[in-house]
């Protein structure tokens, strides 16, 4: 079924066509960034029923379908880039020798060149792994949005009954996250989110209408994160206390249907779907594109998982997050408490018992109905008998308690190897992170984010010696606490939470790690109340490795008022404002189980709260009074941070953050291009697809302009403005004295199709006919340059602007230029062009590139505040020049260059002043040709046209001429 209308006359299907017959009578038209090709797909793939009254509605489902297709296929391009730069890798004995520092071959030992090289190959091949995935996975989001309702992805009854089936009591809190995976996929998804692929944590991309771009200034963005945060939490409702919010969508009703109270497994079931996402996050990243600052949302999600964590699980996690391998858990084994010399004293006593039952089982003494002894020999027997007994009884005795006492002396023994099982494997993992991070730089691979880098080297998953847990730390002091490391310093391990899904989502959908700026919990657990914003504190993990994030503020018995008001009090905790500046130099002294370093100190003070001193430490949020982290635990964050810092790991420049945005897609780099390459087992080949609008040609050329490709980019831009503008604000006659000459006039904004008779345009009537037609120029061609058109530097001529101004104008044609560039490389992607596409008016879809262009252009400018004010400046000293100058010809000159391509344009200006210089028809003239000025500004020669237009301008008033060569 396709989308349909329903109207007073009936339910119609619905075509582009008339989809804006329907549009434009209820007032509404598309956006300037939405064309025919995307009307067309959606109105071809979607089904829908709208009623009349719903067109704006129509257009937001329109919008969201083309943004989010957009975003996917800018990251699949981004993608096949990335692919294409790793098939032309090859691993060679040079680069083994950079990445191991040896300058000479002579020095670097056979055996561990090859070990180097199996490891760089083996790297490259999990890239590959990962390429494959997270196409895969957008292949399939593409084909989900390419069909079905446009309002799909919503839960239904049979998607909840289903949840419900065969759960058991005991397991149904981890049955319940594995049963949450599907559903909420769908539902984020449905909304506009790009999500992780299958089978890793879930996470998910934001619609990327909700990408920051508007904030430049520094420290700004940290100022409004919260309200920008809470704001995209409460619109896609994803906190909430009832099955409308992400979090509870599948949260059952208090009573089993059709029954009048819920039994116990009943309600473990609600406690587990309820409790099922113990934590939200709402991560920041920050990339730049085109010399500006975008901060990206990312939505992370704890526990809910496709199938339960196992080495499969795992191994893609850390693919995906540009982790080295993944490897199980060190053993930490003290061995087996065995007391060899009391075993052989209890065996010899029980053999020695056995012996002896033996002997009075053949007298009958013993047994199933033993006989009283006869006579003193047979009671000695048994008295002999009763002291062996005794006897092994005492050894065995002996042996437990030593056993016992052996037991305890092993279990401290196995705290403190496990604490310094964990520091030698912080250092082995931070080895392997090492090489594979500097491979990653020469082969110019995607990096890992620092945080990543930081949850990898501490990660421990296996949680078998309880011993290991906070509880049962040795010391619960600050001081005489055990040396080691303790890597299980809250109930999960450190890929367990909700940033490093989203950490991965964002490595996944750009190409390249990238650290989160700021990070945004939510309470998952507990109920949120009407506004859907309860914050959380962030977990000991989390605190550990994030560089910043959103924490709660002391308030006690506020709760319930806080959740009513949806105000609670908080603070943005920054690690790395007292981070050291530098990596530690590796002759450095450095203790990182001293509790009273440089780092360990700066932690607990950074956990503390940057208003502690007024009273506002970090709390947790279910009292708001208890401290977020102890005395244990913030000693425990302390030295692992310290053991980063040791380590080398907190060095800044490891951070990922202004990262280019899908920078794979736009400049590959040296290296990348395509030759005899590596080689790599035949992959699998790609379902085909179900969408109707896939790419056409290799998306791996986009974004290869040369500077001829620069020059042609703007001669477009300008042919565009032709068509867009000159027509909008010229009328165009026939020469009403015959011939080929064409008239222009300023207009008042509409094109004027009326042919005018009258004498030539030099003389008579069609003076006063000209003049009727004039147009305050001045005025009309500040709007434009508001609108970043026609900023060159002929716009002032003959002005004398000030150096300000002039100033101005260099900043402002900077900006433009690349917009501009920026804008027909969107129109390339947006269309599959190739680089060597070229842009040609006869081309029937000329018109939509040039209007999409300039859609881009005009939305740039209006997120752009500096450019915007640029502009403004720019209008305001342009109108002012004109005022002074007293005509009106200088708002031509831009335009004259965009006349130029169509047409041999020569301008003159004609002093008619008495004081003008006596030279021709009596008066001075000032010629451009403005082939001229086109070949200096553009870059680019014009090619001849068949029709020569000149242009007098006498005082206020102009006259055009034009003759065919």
């Amino acid at each position: 079924m396709p989308i349909l209308l329903a109207a007073d006359t009936g339910v119609r299907p619905l075509t582009s066509s008339s989809a804006l017959t329907w549009l434009q009578g209820a007032g509404l038209q598309l956006p300037d960034h939405v064309d025919e090709d995307g009307l067309d797909l959606f109105v071809e793939t979607r089904t829908k029923v709208y009623r009349e009254t719903e067109g704006q509605a129509f257009i937001g489902d329109l919008e969201a379908f083309l943004q989010v297709r957009m975003s996917i296929r800018l990251a699949l391009r981004n993608l096949t880039a990335y692919e294409e730069h790793l098939e032309a890798q090859q691993v060679t004995s040079g680069l083994v020798r950079e990445l191991l520092g040896v300058k000479s071959a002579k020095k670097l030992d056979g055996e561990l060149q090859e070990h180097v090289e199996r490891v760089v190959n083996e790297l490259l091949d999990e890239e590959l792994d990962y390429v494959e995935e997270c196409r895969a996975s957008l292949h399939a989001q593409l084909d989900w949005h390419s069909s079905g309702t446009v309002d799909k992805g919503a839960p239904t009854s049979r998607v909840l009954e289903k949840a419900l089936t065969a759960l058991n009591k005991n397991t149904a809190k981890d049955e319940a996250k594995l049963r949450y995976y599907e559903p909420m996929r769908a539902l984020l998804m449905g909304r506009g989110f790009v999500v992780s692929p299958p089978g890793t944590p879930l996470g998910a991309i934001f619609p990327a209408s909700d990408w920051v771009r508007d904030i430049q200034l520094p420290g700004l963005f940290e100022r409004r994160a919260k309200a920008l945060t809470d704001e995209l939490v409460q619109r896609y409702q994803l906190l909430g206390d009832d099955r409308s919010a992400l979090t509870r969508m599948l949260k059952p009703p208090p009573v089993p249907p059709g029954k009048q109270s819920a039994d116990n497994l009943w309600k473990a079931i609600l406690q587990a779907f309820v409790s099922a996402v113990g934590c939200l996050c709402v991560s920041w990243t920050r990339h730049e594109e085109g010399g500006r600052t975008v901060y990206v949302p990312v939505l992370g999600l704890s526990g809910v998982v496709q199938e339960a964590p196992n080495e499969r699980y795992f191994s893609k996690y850390c693919r995906h997050l540009a982790l080295p391998t993944w490897e199980p858990d060190p053993a930490v084994d003290v061995g087996k408490a065995e007391l060899p010399e009391l075993e052989k004293e209890v065996e010899t006593a029980r053999e020695k018992v056995k012996k002896k039952a033996a002997e009075l089982s053949k007298l009958g003494l013993m047994g199933k109905k033993p006989r009283k002894p006869k006579d003193e020999d047979e009671r000695s027997l048994l008295s002999e008998y009763a002291r062996l007994d005794a006897d092994r009884n005492d050894v065995v005795a002996r042996k437990d308690t030593a056993l016992k006492k052996l037991n305890e002396e092993l279990a401290k023994e196995a705290v403190q190897l496990g604490l310094w099982v964990n520091y030698d494997e912080m250092i082995r993992r931070t080895n392997l992170a090492a090489v594979g991070y500097r491979a990653r730089e020469l082969l110019r691979l995607r990096k890992p984010a620092r945080q990543a880098l930081l949850s990898y080297v501490s990660f421990r998953e296996n949680k078998a010696h309880e011993s290991l847990i906070i509880e049962g730390h040795p010391v619960p002091t600050l001081k005489d606490r055990a040396v080691g490391v303790d890597l299980w310093i809250c109930g999960w391990h450190s890929l367990n939470c909700a940033e490093p899904a989203a950490l991965m989502t964002a490595s996944s959908f750009f190409c390249e790690g990238t650290d989160v700026v700021v990070c945004f919990p939510y309470e998952g657990l507990q109920d949120t109340g009407p506004f859907r914003n309860r914050p959380k504190e962030t977990c000991a993990w989390c605190a550990s490795v994030e560089l910043g994030f959103r924490s709660l503020s002391r308030n006690p018995g506020q709760v319930d008022a806080s959740k009513q008001s949806g105000q609670w009090l908080t603070q943005l905790t920054i690690h790395t404002l007292a981070e050291p500046s530098r990596a530690l130099p590796s002759e450095a002294e450095f203790d990182a189980f001293d509790d009273t370093n440089p780092v360990a100190v700066s932690t607990r003070r950074t956990l503390s709260g940057t208003l502690a001193g007024f009273g506002l430490s970090l709390v947790k949020n279910n009292n708001l009074d208890d401290r977020a982290y102890s005395d244990v635990v913030e000693t425990k964050i302390g030295r692992v941070r310290s053991m980063y810092h040791m380590l080398g790991l907190l060095d800044p420049l490891v951070i990922a953050l202004d990262r280019p945005l899908f920078g794979r897609s736009k400049s590959k780099g040296p290296g990348s291009s395509i030759s005899s390459g590596r080689g790599r087992r035949p992959r699998p080949s790609q379902p085909p697809s179900k969408d109707k609008d896939k790419d056409k040609g290799t998306s791996s050329k986009v974004g290869a302009w040369s500077k001829k490709a620069e020059a042609q980019v703007r001669y477009l831009a300008a042919a565009k403005l032709y068509n867009a503008d000159v027509h909008r604000n010229y009328a165009l006659t026939e020469n009403p004295g015959g011939g080929d000459c064409m008239y222009y006039a300023f207009a008042d904004g509409l094109r004027r199709n009326a042919r005018v008779p009258g004498p030539t345009p030099f003389g008579g009537e069609r003076t006063a006919e000209a003049m009727t037609l004039r147009e305050n120029a001045a005025e009309m061609t500040a709007r434009l340059i508001q609108r970043g058109v026609g900023i060159s530097p002929g716009m002032f001529r003959d002005m004398a602007p000030s150096g300000e101004t002039l100033q101005t104008l260099a900043l402002a044609s900077e900006s433009m230029d690349q917009l501009r560039l920026d804008a027909w490389a969107e129109v390339r992607l947006r269309r599959a062009l190739g680089p060597d596409f070229v842009f040609r008016d006869t081309d029937p879809r000329y018109p939509q590139f040039v209007a999409l262009a300039e859609s881009f252009v005009i939305a740039a400018i209006n997120r752009d505040g500096v450019l915007r004010a640029r502009l403004n400046a720019l209008a305001e000293a342009y109108e002012a020049g004109q005022r002074r100058r007293r005509q009106w010809a200088g708002d031509l000159d831009f335009r004259g260059l965009v006349l130029s391509n169509r047409v041999n344009l020569r301008m003159h200006y004609v002093d008619a002043s008495d004081t003008g210089i006596q030279n021709r028809n009596g008066h001075r003239v000032d010629t451009y040709n403005f082939q001229e000025l086109w070949r200096q500004y553009f870059g680019t020669d014009v090619m001849p046209s068949g029709v020569t237009i000149d242009i007098f301008h006498v005082n206020d008033n102009h006259y055009v001429f034009g003759r065919r060569l």
